[in-house]
């Protein structure tokens, strides 16, 4: 598999997916009903797929923030990493997708929750201002940009405080810290490698 030429941090099938699921799958569901019941009127059908699909929309949004919508779908696209010719010898996953790293090559391997069926691979060197976040609001976690494009993965997220002096807290925080050195490790090999 070639290098990934531009980062895709969202692909055109998310919003096809997003948007099948918020408006095409209640007025559907809609007209289904009203054609079982032998009742397909115009002001039964439409206040009952806007009502789904308003529902469907919160729903979505939660599934978005968490990354439960695509996850199944980044599951899936993260087997295609046994067939590559890298040892990602270290893999996080969190509600932003799956980041896989090969330290010893200095590549990296990414798979967005919004670009769901695309595996992208990169050269470490192409990433920058890597560090960790550590906010009892905020959650914890690591942060880096990709071509520019800031890519934040949680260790932790939370809807209320964390203490970050808990064990969670610690534990999450070191986790942040490990993930950040193995990226700064590899951009080191990918910039060495490039000599």
């Amino acid at each position: 598999m070639n290098e990934t030429q531009k980062f895709k941090k969202y692909g055109k099938s998310f919003y096809l997916l997003l948007f099948g699921t918020g408006f095409g799958l209640p007025f559907l569901l809609s007209l289904i009903v009203g054609i079982v019941e032998n009742d397909l009127r115009l002001d039964y059908f439409l206040p009952t797929a806007i009502v789904l699909s308003i529902i469907a929309w919160m729903a979505i949004g939660v599934m978005v923030g968490y990354g439960f919508f695509t996850a199944p779908f980044v599951k899936h696209t993260r087997k295609q990493a046994d067939s590559l010719p890298y040892h990602f010898n270290s893999s996080f996953s969190g509600n932003n997708g799956t980041l896989l790293i090969d330290v010893e090559r200095g590549v990296i391997g990414f798979i967005s929750a919004y670009n769901p069926f695309e595996f992208q691979i990169f050269s470490a060197s192409r990433i920058s201002n890597v560090k960790t976040i550590a906010s009892t609001m905020k959650g914890v976690g690591f942060v880096f940009y990709l071509d520019e494009k800031k890519i934040t993965m949680h260790t932790i997220i939370s809807n209320r405080a964390v203490n970050l002096k808990s064990k969670m807290g610690i534990t999450a925080i070191s986790k942040a810290e490990t993930f950040a050195n193995y990226l700064l490790s590899a951009k080191k090999s990918a910039e060495e490698n490039n000599r």
